[in-house]
């Protein structure tokens, strides 16, 4: 028997911060991050850099 263990890396481009618990994050479209917190606070982030 083998057993096979994946490997991944992960690159860090930046940090996020929250006064709150962020208890969603969602992907929308061109590269923006929608995230909400439990105080009803939508935050949009836009991620800088090259598109992988």
């Amino acid at each position: 028997m083998k057993i096979f263990f994946l490997s991944y890396c992960f690159e860090e481009r930046g940090k996020m911060f929250s006064t709150n618990t962020v208890g969603t994050i969602t992907i929308g479209p061109e590269g923006l991050l929608f995230t909400g917190d439990k105080s009803g606070k939508l935050r949009v982030w836009s991620l800088a850099g090259t598109k992988v």
